[in-house]
């Protein structure tokens, strides 16, 4: 591909699908982003109506409201009850699925940052909030691609984990009653000793008793 400043949704798709398919095709379904349009006021106090997406949420403790993601020119800037949060304060933001699989929060600066960007300017073109993907330093695709590796990667190990933990459970289950099932048995040849003890004595006879019978018969005669 022609590397260009922008690219239209299908020029994206094509080289997404032509270098990473698998992992592309681990993205969600555009139909599980939350985006919700209303009026925002930037860093310098101005305000205006624009799409936002919803990331994660913002706060610590019990105390916490949704983060919400937008891309401002080429800039990812995020926003709580329609206010800017300071570049300072990211770090508050506890992002969700699937953007907490680039990152678990919001860095200020790095190459998680930069994937997280992409990422989400990927969300707003594929839904039709955004007519180009930006690529000014001709590095913008690989971030997206970077972004989509770390996503699948991490689906998968949750994956994974999630049918270890339903196989470990599950043999739990099975000990346990094949536990249960062993006292069971137990008991049960247990009380068959017991019952071919009783009728082995019955068979047999008590020869105290039969020695004391028969002297009683002998005195009487």
């Amino acid at each position: 591909m022609t590397k260009k400043s922008q690219y239209t949704l299908a020029e994206v798709t094509n080289y997404a699908e032509a270098n990473f398919p698998a992992a592309f095709a681990s993205l969600p379904d555009p139909s599980q982003y939350t985006f919700e349009e209303r009026k925002i006021k930037d860093q310098k106090g101005c305000g205006f109506d624009a799409h936002l997406l919803l990331v994660g949420k913002y706060g610590q403790g019990e105390i916490s409201n949704p983060a919400w993601g937008c891309i401002l020119g080429s800039a990812l800037q995020f926003f709580v009850d329609g206010n800017s949060i300071l570049l300072n304060d990211v770090h508050l933001i506890e992002l969700e699925m699937p953007f907490s699989w680039i990152s678990k929060t919001v860095p200020s600066k790095g190459p998680k940052r930069d994937k997280l960007r992409k990422f989400v300017e990927y969300c707003f073109l594929v839904v039709g909030h955004r007519l180009r993907f930006t690529d000014i330093n001709g590095q913008g695709l690989i971030l997206f691609q970077g972004a989509c590796l770390d996503i699948d990667r991490n689906k998968r190990t949750l994956s994974a984990t999630s049918i270890n933990t339903r196989t470990n459970d599950s043999n739990g289950g099975r000990a346990a009653v094949h536990k249960q099932l062993g006292i069971t048995s137990k008991r049960a040849r247990d009380q068959e000793d017991d019952d071919l003890s009783d009728i082995e004595t019955k068979r047999s006879g008590n020869p105290s008793k039969s020695k004391s019978k028969i002297s009683e018969l002998a005195a009487a005669s």
